[in-house]
């Protein structure tokens, strides 16, 4: 059968392609299909969308990778889109159409023999929606599609020595496709990972550090997901000033989605 993995993330980009580790880093930095992530609606930027296939190998090589993305407008219409994101043989897509130029690869319906040179035995991409609206209700999955191969029918046309049947067409393309990710609102703030004015006296230097200032900013349940670690680099009868403060180095780790 065709493989098929499908994540989003906030952090993704395009050296997640080829990586060696591609799937295990989009599922620990994204959500996987089926999932939801959150998107904050003050954020313009698209989300990243990274897919990967891997042909069945018992089959014809992969064609294309297609997103299908489901959304609601402002009057309460559903609409539906596709769009081909990643093509077989080096291709890029047409900007014009959207679509994957047909690669030409066909059957020998004499024996159902499939051409090989064409296609491509795995795919992956990384992909950003071009016309991502914040808060905008919106659904993606991903399809991929493989060359053609012969239909059922005529395999049974060929076993029984007749000609496949003139009102089906003699060959189809098998094609596989994700469960959805959606896009869900995210109305929380935004981290504020500022200094609380308490911890710095008049003097412009950082008060002697103490845990119990330091901002409230996340709930239990979320402690386990996340951690805020400020590297301050305090050195012992070295005073830190708010300049000072400025340049040091803060790391933030949060879960993508």
């Amino acid at each position: 059968r065709i493989n098929l993995r499908f994540f989003a993330g906030h952090g993704f980009d395009e050296s997640l392609v080829g990586h060696p580790d591609a799937v295990e880093l989009a599922t620990r930095g994204g959500v996987p299909m089926g999932g939801e992530l959150l998107i904050h609606p003050t954020n313009p930027a698209s989300p990243a969308f990274f897919v990967w296939a891997g042909a069945d190998l018992q089959s014809a090589p992969l064609q294309r990778i297609q997103i299908v993305k489901g959304w609601i407008d402002g009057a309460g219409q559903t609409h539906e889109r596709v769009r081909d994101i990643a093509c077989g043989d080096s291709v890029e897509v047409d900007p014009d159409t959207g679509r994957c130029p047909d690669n030409g690869a066909t059957v020998d319906l004499s024996d159902c023999s499939v051409d090989t040179t064409k296609g491509a035995s795995e795919l992956a991409v990384v992909w950003r929606d071009p016309d991502f609206e914040p808060g905008q209700k919106a659904f993606y999955y991903a399809r991929v599609l493989q060359n053609p191969t012969c239909r059922w029918s005529t395999y049974d046309s060929l076993r029984l020595g007749r000609e496949p049947p003139a009102h089906v067409p003699a060959t189809i393309r098998e094609r596989a496709w994700s469960s959805p990710i959606w896009l869900q609102l995210d109305a929380r703030p935004p981290l504020d990972l500022s200094v609380p004015s308490d911890l710095v006296g008049n003097d412009g230097v950082l008060t002697p550090y103490d845990d119990t200032k330091l901002p409230d900013l996340f709930t239990e349940e979320e402690v386990r997901a996340r951690r805020l670690r400020g590297k301050l680099l305090l050195e012992e009868d070295a005073p830190l000033t708010v300049d000072k403060l400025k340049g040091a180095e803060i790391e933030v780790q949060v879960p993508i989605n």
